[in-house]
Parts: C-alpha cells; structure tokens; sequence
C-alpha cells in the first residue's frame, strides 16, 4: 500500500456510488469512430490500425485470489471487471511483483519493464542511503522521474551538502549513473500524449519549493504581543541564535532565539531575545531559516520563483490541515500529460511546460507537458476548473478545492473519471493508479482520533465497510465501461491492461462472518488474542536480539533493510555477528503458534541482493543485509536516547510492549512469500487472445510494457528485462521460424526475482548469514563464493536471452532453432545449479 510510508491528503470515501451519464464536452471533442481527433497520434499496430487507445490501470493491494476461503475475493467483489477481463481477454492469476514487493517497485517495474538493478528502485517505497560520512540517509522512492536522491539543506547552519546526488530513478547501462528511460517516451515519440493518474514518478510527486533549517512546527499555545516566550509543538532543530518566523501572511514576523527549552503547551517553549508585536493563535505555523529545495519538484519542474514554486512555498508555510496547506499539492501533484511530438494537448494550453528528459537514450527535446490538475482540468474539459468522478461529482480535495485529492484519494470513481475525461479530450494513452480498499480512508484528512477504528485502520476479508468499498469500486467500472461505450471507445479499438502492485499479505485470525477484532493485542504481557484479531505484529528487532550490536539503522517493514553505520565490508566481524543474530532472532507469532518462532524466512547480503536485482548503479543504496520477514511482522529498531530499543504504544504509554498487534495496520508487503509475490494480469482488446481466467503462463510485472509495444508496433530505445507474452496474443506464432515460448519461461524462472533461481539462492544465502562464528566463517564465504559465480554467469546467460527474445519479438533478427535450444539448455542447467546450491547450501 502506498499509505504506510508515504501519505498524501486523502478525501473521504463516499458511502454510495451511483452511475451516471458522460463527461460533457466529449462530443465536440472525438470522432465517431472513438478515434483521437487532436493531433497525429500514431500507435503502428503493425500497418493495421485497429488499436486507437491505450487504458492501463494498476490497483494498489487488490486481489484475485481469496485471502480467506469463506469470503470472496477483491475481483470477486468486482464482478464489472473481473467479468469484463474474462470474457473478453485473458485474466491471469500467475502474474508476479519484483523483491521488495512494494507499491513504488510493483508500479514502476511495470511502467519501464526493467528490475530494480536498472531503475534504482531497489528498495521501496522509500530507501536507505549511506552519507559519505558514513551514516544513513532516508530518501522517498515517490519522486519526479528526473529528482534527484538528496539535495542537501541549504538553510542549516552551516548548510548541509547532498549526500547523493544520483537520480532517484537511475540507470548503470551506460556504464556510469544516468537517469533511467522514461515510460512515456515511446508513446510520445508517436506523436501521442500520455495522460497519467496519480502514476508513480511520471506525476509530480511533492510540491516542495523549499527546505527549512529547523520546523515547520506550530505554536502550542497563543501569544500575545510584549511576550518573549513562544510554546511550540516542537523543539527539533532550533537553536540559540537562529532566525525564526512565527505565523504566517500579514501577521508574521521575524525574532531570533535566546534560548530553546522543551516542547508543548506546558513546556518551557523558546524564548525570543526581542518581544513580539503581533498576537499568534495557538496552532499558526513556527519555523527556521528556508533556502530553495533543488530537488523539490516545483524546483525542477516549474522553477524557482516561477508563479507555482511561490505557491508551493505558501503552502508549505501555511497552517497545517488547512485549506491553504493543501492548495499546492492540490493543484500540482499527481495528475500530468507528457504531451505527443507536435505539441498535442498542449498546443491548447499557455501553461504547458518543457518535458525535459536530459539524459534520455536517443535525445529528447522540445516536448512539453502540463502538470498538476490545475493545468490538465481545464485542458480536457472544455475549461472547466474540475473534471467529476463517475458519480458525476467535482473531485476536489478534501476542503472542497477542484483539483488532485491525494494519493489516498484515488478510489476507483476519481481515477476512471480522469482515464474517461482525458480519453474523451483525445489523450489517446492513460495510465491510472487506483487506492488500496483494504485500508478504511474515512476522514482520512485530517486525521481525528481513533476510538472506534476510523482512519488509519484495516478492513479483513468480508468486512462490511471493505465490502462496501468494492461493490463502490464496481459500480465506477460499471459507469466506466457504459461511459467509454458511448464515447466509441471499445474492446474493438482499445487495449485495456489492468494489474496490482502487489498482493498484500493478510496478518489476521479468522472470521466465520466477517466481523473482526479491531483491538491491540500485547503479546509480551501474555495476552490471548482473540480468534478473530486483525493486525500485524509489530516488532522491535532490537528486543529480540543481543545488545551490544553495532549502530544501524532500519527501513522499516515486514521485511526490512538493514544499514549498519559506516557501511563495512560484507565479511567484516561485527556485521556476521549481527547477521548470525538476527538469524537467530524469534517472536511469539500469535496467528502461527504459541511459542516463539524465527522471525526472518530468508536474509540476503550484498552478494544475494545482487542477484535479486538489488543493487543499483548507486552503490551507496545498497543495504548490509536484507531480512525477509515472516509476513505477519512488522520490523523496525528505534532507541531511545539512552540507546535502548523503544517499545510501540499498544495502545498508550500504559501499555507499552516490544511486541504487539496493532490493528490499525494488516496488509503486509515486501516478504518472499508466494501470497505476497503472486498477483494478477488482465488484458482484453485487439490482439489480446481470450483465454478468460488462466495460470497457464508464468509472468512478472517486467513483461508487460514490453508486451504492450509490442501490440502497437512500437519500440523502446533500450532491451527491457521482461519478454513479450505471446501467449496471450493472437497470430504471434511463426511457423517459419524457431519456438520461443520454452526459452522465455526458463529466462524468467533463471532471471525473475520471484523465480525459481532467486528463491535457490535465497536458501544458500539464509544458510550462509546464519553460520560460522567470530573465529570461523568458512562457511559463509564459501557459500557467497558460489552464489557470486552463480549470479555472474546468470547475468551473462540472461542478457542473451534477453538479446534474443526482444530482437525476434521486435523485428530483429531472428535466431536459429540451433540457438534458441542451445540457450534453453544452459538455462536448465543453470537452474539444477542453483537447485543444488539452494539445497546444499555449502561445496
């Protein structure tokens, strides 16, 4: 899910969903035949010219499968689209994510069709970073696709240099860092614009201007004028001799600080060394010195003092849970059009601005985009300020402001209202997210107390408000699907491809009706669950293992990466130490048993990582180890200032506990596990075969913009990491020339981080962190020796395949039948290799 590490503003889910008639202005703005009207779009197809739109959607956390027997599932509970997918196209079950299975990685696999290795997203959805110094840094996967990892802080004293400044989204192809390619360029190299809907990284992502040297906090107290005393909500980072503002507009004004004390409204506050003139309410915003923020995406995108770098630093300075808060990321983030060669949409719009992709194979100049809704409404509908969702509602955020609702705001009615208006508006390519429904959003923004399971809170299998959820997720498909049928936009003329970032694991008892325990449970005092408990077990891995361990810090998840300070060498001493005892480690697992039980499944170190494709072309990304957890856990490893592990409040500071369930949260993500790992694929529309409901193919999330291409004749300027699926397309078999169809599935079970190599060496590697001891680690390192063998001569074997599947698939030459078994028996061999590595485990 995308809420757990990072959080937009998130509008209320509505209680009914009712159907209603298409966006107006479509007419006027579409040929009869649902073919784009505004400029030369081009999608090949081959020399046939039957695909004239392109509709690809990605859920956040929606299933196919059951996650419990006796309730159906979340497709199932979509009947519009699941039968839609079934009887029109193929529906595979047996699509996979790639490792770490997140909401970033899951969607931007897909978009680009590269693993991690080559799109730097090797942990989701935000990562570790080691400083030059040796410490770690925390940066967000969920930036703009050309932002950078850290730009430093120019307004702390004295300023703090980036730590790392490769790109957020960067590639090793080269043989040096550069920005990975980007996922609309094929498209609009066509001549065709690419609307996008809250799509990761190919939206603006944040609507940062600036940075701050200490706050933003909020006075936690008024004050009056003649006061030299401030109560602030906090404390972090101001210091004696600072310049801060207090409030905001015409009543801010500018003191430096005297002395800092401790926070809130009984605290001893900061005192000022001059009085205040103005009066402040309790709650106006408190903060330090600010500098431009140059990886901000107002700052890359728009520019500094441009009109909207000014309103995203208003917004930024503005009261928290205001409507003026929200304004920017309202109207800036997560809605775009990267617009077709010949300007295309953005021939209408004097607010297009240049997409520039600096680094891109092949050159990329003088296109343009038009980012943020406050742009793209009026482009697409006619002028006007807002576009409405399928219940024909304005969507706005949540304080009524036209425009992007966040990121948790995407339900289906809001994503598929934009997808239809941008297609009517002739964006002929549209990429959607939609909103996990497994999460209660309910006044999500802002936040209010929780004493009767609203926001933040999970909803289990059959619940009736996660039940509600989707039947309003099908009836906005049910509009959808009649909308895009008046408009002539059909099975007979578009592709639609819809998939899910990845299958949450469910961390619950069981229900026979539905009804479930939504109450913490502390596991260290000895209390009994209840049966039907919801939540994940929250752990802190500290508490679990001995003291003494090196300083290092955490990515905190169900399966968490470790970063120990001063990045050492894989071999070095107190690193196997911590390694040996976080292999070590156990917890009571309440769902599982009753006695304590490991807690990781697998751990991978550098050597392992890099053959799960976790190792960027940004070396200082690269974790010590990574633990893939039992997925009912949720890990992490805070201290306290005396250095001890901290204890989760469950459900107060009474109450505390190292390990816990916490209701609020039960989806979990990122493990090595087959529920976790294993999702779903549909397709339906000219070329797509119909197969219905399938497990026949084997596939990940890097095969389907290849195969997307494919159908359109189109071609990317570089070789994916994913293979054509043939197999769900009609007329692709050539009976002059060899069968491919063997050797694309042993290229994914020997190269697919959820393949059957990957989880081999999974096996060696766990094997290998846990053995050995201070005065003998021959194990392990005969073990990494041979896994580092395996994974080069994996990765040279792979890039041939590679080489040979997408140059027959896209017209290049084509191998010999000769060739094709040669590499298929290397690929069998490689894999009993690896079996017998992953069994063994040692020489």
């Amino acid at each position: 899910m995308r809420t757990r590490l990072k959080v937009g503003a998130a509008i209320a889910i509505v209680a009914a969903l009712a159907v209603t008639a298409a966006a107006s202005g479509a007419a006027s703005r579409r040929s009869s035949n649902g073919s784009p009207s505004s400029h030369g779009c081009d999608l090949g197809n081959g020399g046939n010219s039957r695909i004239k739109h392109v509709i690809y959607l990605q859920f956040d956390n929606t299933h196919l499968l059951r996650d419990r027997s006796n309730f159906a599932s979340d497709l199932e509970l979509m009947p519009h689209l699941k039968n839609f997918l079934s009887d029109n196209g193929t529906l595979s079950d047996n699509e996979h994510t790639i490792l770490i299975s997140h909401t970033a990685g899951g969607i931007l696999s897909a978009l680009t069709g590269l693993y991690p290795d080559r799109m730097g997203q090797g942990v989701t959805n935000s990562y570790g970073f080691f400083r030059p110094n040796g410490s770690v840094g925390f940066s967000s996967s969920f930036k703009y696709w050309t932002d950078i990892t850290d730009g430093g802080n120019a307004a702390t004293n004295p300023p703090t240099p980036p730590a790392d400044t490769n790109f957020n989204m960067v590639n090793g192809d080269s043989g040096t860092p550069k920005n990975t390619p980007a996922p609309w360029v094929p498209y609009t190299r066509a001549g065709c614009d690419v609307g996008n809907v809250s799509t990761a990284n190919a939206v603006l992502e944040n609507n940062n201007s600036i940075v701050f040297g200490a706050g933003p906090t909020v006075t936690a107290a008024a004050a009056n004028p003649g006061d030299t005393n401030v109560k602030v909500a906090s404390v972090n980072g101001f210091a004696v001799g600072m310049q801060v503002t207090i409030d905001t507009g015409a009543n801010a004004e500018s003191k430096v600080v005297q002395t800092v004390g401790t926070p809130g409204a009984g605290g001893t506050g900061i005192t000022l060394t001059t009085a205040l003139v103005n009066a402040h309410a309790n709650g106006v915003p408190f903060y330090g010195p600010t500098a431009t923020d140059p990886t901000g995406d107002m700052t890359k995108v728009f520019g500094e003092d441009s009109p909207e770098w000014n309103e995203g630093r208003d917004s930024q300075i503005a009261p928290f849970a205001t409507a003026a808060r929200a304004k920017a990321l309202t109207d800036f983030v997560g809605i775009a059009i990267h617009c077709g060669a010949g300007g295309g949409i953005c021939n209408d719009s004097p607010n297009a601005k240049p997409d520039t992709l600096p680094e891109e194979p092949g050159g990329y100049s003088d296109f343009e985009g038009l980012f943020g809704a406050k742009y793209v409404d009026p482009a697409i509908n006619d002028g006007s300020v807002s576009v409405d969702d399928t219940n024909g509602d304005p969507i706005t955020d949540p304080f009524g402001q036209p425009g992007f609702p966040g990121f948790d705001g995407v339900p289906a009615k809001v994503s598929l209202g934009y997808v239809a208006q941008m297609q009517e508006a002739g964006v002929p390519v549209t990429f959607g997210y939609i909103s996990d429904a497994h999460d209660n959003h309910q006044n999500a923004f802002p936040a209010p107390p929780d004493p009767n399971g609203v926001f933040p809170r999970a909803s289990g299998p059959g619940e009736s408000d996660y039940v509600q959820t989707l039947h309003e997720y099908d009836q906005a498909f049910a509009t959808f699907f009649a909308r895009l049928q008046r408009d002539g936009i059909t099975k007979q003329n578009t592709l639609f491809v819809l998939t899910a970032d990845e299958n949450d694991h469910f961390a619950g008892g069981n229900s026979s009706d539905g009804t479930w325990s939504h109450t913490f449970c502390n596991i260290d005092a000895g209390q009994q669950c209840p049966a039907n408990q919801i939540g994940e077990v929250n752990a802190n891995l500290l508490s679990l293992i001995p003291s003494g361990q090196p300083s290092f810090s955490v990515h905190n998840d169900s399966a968490p990466t470790v970063y120990v300070n001063g990045n050492p060498a894989r071999t070095d001493a107190t690193l196997r130490t911590l390694e040996r005892d976080v292999a070590a480690a156990k917890a009571i697992d309440p769902y599982q048993s009753s006695s304590a039980t490991p807690v990781a499944l697998y751990l991978a170190d550098k050597v392992g990582e890099k053959t799960l494709h976790m190792v960027t072309a940004d070396p200082q990304r690269t974790p010590s180890f990574t633990l893939f957890g039992n997925p009912d856990y949720f890990l992490t490893a805070g201290r306290t200032s005396a250095g001890q592990p901290t204890k989760f409040n469950c459900p107060d500071s009474a109450h505390q506990a190292f390990v816990c369930i916490d209701y609020h949260f039960a989806w979990s993500h990122g493990d090595a596990t087959e529920d976790i790992g294993r999702t779903w694929l549909g397709m339906a529309g000219p070329g797509v075969k119909h197969l219905g409901i399938t497990s026949q193919v084997w596939s990940d999330h890097t095969d389907i913009q290849p195969t997307i291409l494919s159908l359109l004749d189109l071609r990317d300027s570089y070789q994916t990491d994913g293979r054509i699926l043939n197999e769900f397309l009609e007329n692709r078999g050539n009976p002059n020339g060899p069968d491919l169809t063997e050797l694309g599935s042993i290229y994914k079970q020997i190269n697919a981080p959820f393949g059957q190599l990957s989880f081999d060496v999974l096996a060696a590697s766990t094997r290998a962190l846990a053995s050995g001891s201070a005065t003998d680690d021959n194990a392990y390192n005969a073990i990494s020796d041979r896994i580092a063998a395996l994974t080069s001569d994996r990765d040279a074997l792979a890039g041939q395949m590679r080489d040979v599947l997408n140059e027959a698939a896209f017209g290049g030459q084509q191998p010999t039948q000769q060739q094709v078994d040669d590499l298929a028996w290397q690929g069998r061999t490689m894999l009993m290799r690896a079996h017998e590595l992953g069994a063994a485990g040692s020489p």
